[in-house]
C-alpha cells in the first residue's frame, strides 16, 4: 500500500471516529432532559414550491 493510500486509510478512520463522537454526544446531551416532544407540522407553501411534502419541527 502506497503511502497516500495509508494516509487516505487513516483519515476515514478519523472520520468514522469523529461522526461516532459527535452522535454519542448528541444522544446523550442534557437538552433532551428538558426539551418537550411536539408534532410536526406541514409546511404547505414550502412543499408546494417544492413539489414535496415538507413537515417542520418547531
Amino acid at each position: 500500500m502506497s503511502l497516500h493510500q495509508l494516509k487516505q486509510v487513516a483519515e476515514a478512520a478519523d472520520s468514522v471516529a469523529l461522526r461516532h463522537d459527535y452522535l454519542k454526544k448528541t444522544l446523550t446531551a442534557r437538552v433532551y432532559d428538558v426539551a418537550r416532544e411536539t408534532e410536526l407540522e406541514r409546511a404547505p407553501n414550502l412543499s408546494a414550491r417544492l413539489r414535496n411534502p415538507v413537515y417542520l419541527k418547531r
